[in-house]
């Protein structure tokens, strides 16, 4: 949580003990997103697809190297990029889908390879 919205108020809501609500939380940077409670289960499935519809693999290789990269050095941190980048290009069959599906102005479809 430190991480997320930083040591003072990651501090004052351990020591208050106090609930906040969804929309605090959204505007300190704790969650990412409220639904509204009236849509929510259609909100969340809409969220849910529009995810899985991403390339899978990609996005995880990202997640990789955003952990390795968090606490390095920022030469370091790069250099973690830029083997990702070329990781994607390498190991990633749905990179050359989205580069053709940009190129070919469509939507990509991508499989998660």
């Amino acid at each position: 949580m430190t991480r997320l919205i930083g040591p003072a108020r990651a501090t004052a809501l351990f020591l208050d003990g106090s609930l906040i609500s969804a929309e605090e939380a959204k505007g300190i940077g704790l969650v990412d997103y409220v639904f509204d409670s009236e849509t929510f289960e259609q909100d969340v499935r809409s969220f849910a697809l529009r995810i899985a519809s991403l390339p899978t693999k990609a996005i995880g290789l990202f997640k990789e190297t955003r952990e390795k990269a968090l606490s390095a050095h920022w030469e370091v941190a790069l250099g973690e990029q830029e083997k990702a980048h070329w990781r994607n290009m390498a190991e990633v069959e749905d990179s050359v889908e989205g580069a053709r599906a940009f190129l070919e102005k469509r939507k990509p479809h991508f499989v998660g390879r």
